[in-house]
């Protein structure tokens, strides 16, 4: 039994990332609220609570917009982001681009 309160969708999309730590990857699910992160590119392994500017490139429509976020677990090559964001212009920008990307993609739960 899933605890989300969210749903997340199963994507396979670019994200980098600044702060306690740098690096890229690929965001495999997404929700509103945060999303799991496999990482591609990372010197030294996220961990639990780091913050970061996560760097989302959702769209081939629009240009990337960065959001604040907290990694809320890590394992190994893998970790999810709790979103935290700057502004409400891209806290809209994220759920136009879920929109979009629905339509597009089946809901999971990972």
């Amino acid at each position: 039994m899933s605890d989300r309160r969210l749903p997340r969708l199963i994507v396979h999309v670019p994200i980098r990332f600044s702060g306690d730590r740098t690096g890229s990857g690929t965001i495999t699910n997404i929700s509103p609220g945060g999303c799991r992160v496999e990482q591609t590119d990372t010197p030294v392994p996220v961990e639990a609570h780091c913050n970061l500017a996560a760097e989302l490139d959702l769209s081939s429509e629009e240009s990337p917009f960065i959001v604040g976020a907290t990694v809320r677990w890590a394992k190994g090559n893998v970790f999810g982001l709790e979103f935290v964001f700057y502004t409400r212009h891209d806290q809209g920008r994220l759920h136009q681009a879920l929109a979009r990307l629905s339509s597009n993609h089946p809901p999971g739960n990972l």
